[in-house]
């Protein structure tokens, strides 16, 4: 399944930002609608590419670490990527990520790092990975379950743009 949002019609007046509009994310992702909304965005630097992003809601300090729930809870042995924007200046860097599976896959602004963690900690690496602020990535992980409980976990990051690492 692909969800690329330009098909969100962007009219929803935005109840603590007068000029800026807004479409709430699908109905079926659990905890979405407060925390996440589609948005046009233009590229700083070639306003003609403009596009449309799910965006993180900051006006609610509550909401400012989410999480989102999308498809259901038997899915398993599947593949995640999503583009991600990072933010931030060259001292203070985001950090994004995406948990595929119950684990968490995080690229750490100012660690300059990407790791993986599991619920409750039981499972976390951190490896060294270059994070520059305001660049787009793509994150890529698999989880795949085994017979014998236990997983293989793939993760690849990589600038959007540039070929897909082999490793």
């Amino acid at each position: 399944q692909t969800e690329d949002f330009e098909a969100f019609d962007i009219k929803d007046v935005h109840p603590t930002e007068a000029d800026t509009t807004f479409a709430y994310p699908p109905l079926p992702w659990m905890g979405a609608r407060f925390k996440w909304e589609v948005r046009d965005w233009v590229d700083p630097s070639d306003p003609a590419k403009k596009t449309k992003v799910l965006a993180k809601t900051l006006d609610q300090i509550f909401f400012q670490r989410a999480m989102t729930f999308i498809g259901t809870e038997e899915a398993k042995n599947y593949t995640l990527q999503a583009d991600m924007l990072t933010d931030g200046n060259r001292r203070l860097k985001s950090e994004v990520g995406r948990i595929n599976q119950r684990y968490l896959i995080t690229l750490k602004g100012n660690e300059n790092s990407i790791s993986i963690s599991s619920n409750y900690e039981r499972f976390n690496v951190h490896d060294p990975f270059p994070v520059k602020a305001n660049v787009w990535y793509v994150l890529k992980a698999r989880v795949d379950h085994q017979p014998d409980k236990s997983s293989i976990i793939r993760v690849k990051a990589w600038e959007r743009g540039q070929p897909e690492p082999a490793a």
